[in-house]
């Protein structure tokens, strides 16, 4: 009989669309898995969870590849469908489209309802806020990553 294949180690991050300090970002990810599980962890047991935007979301998948992770993009449907719950508010861009402005809240809720082992929350926006009270909320560890980036 096989011994089972330990369950992979689910790694949150949110930040600001505007965070650009790709080193740290490593670092960060890099320091956050050696202090959780241990040093010389298998990388591929790692799975990075974001939102698929620019800025942080798409710098930590981009260090997360090079690091050996699994990436898990959660991308927000701003052009889809409004759900039931939403209220009469699709709003129109310059270019003519409309959006629901409530995608990115829904892709939080999301991310955050699949769970993670630890949530590294970025400097960022309301988006950010968001996400990581929902974090709070749902009881999975934060490490908070202060401070303008370096």
């Amino acid at each position: 009989m096989r011994a089972a294949r330990p369950q992979a180690f689910r790694l949150l991050v949110t930040g600001g669309r505007d965070y650009a300090d790709v080193k740290r970002v490593e670092v960060e990810l890099q320091s956050a898995i050696e202090a959780h599980l241990g040093p010389g962890a298998d990388p591929s047991r790692v799975v990075l969870v974001h939102g698929d935007a620019g800025g942080l979301d798409r710098l930590a998948a981009a260090a997360a590849k090079r690091l050996g992770f699994q990436v898990e993009p959660h991308p927000a449907h701003w052009t889809g469908p409004c759900r039931p719950t939403c209220p009469p508010h699709r709003r129109r861009r310059r270019d003519g489209s409309d959006y629901c402005p409530a995608a990115g809240v829904y892709r939080n809720a999301e991310m955050v309802e699949l769970g993670a082992d630890l949530a590294l929350v970025f400097p960022g926006g309301r988006g950010t806020a968001d996400c990581a009270r929902r974090i709070r909320v749902a009881g999975i560890e934060v490490l908070e990553i202060s401070g303008p980036a370096a």
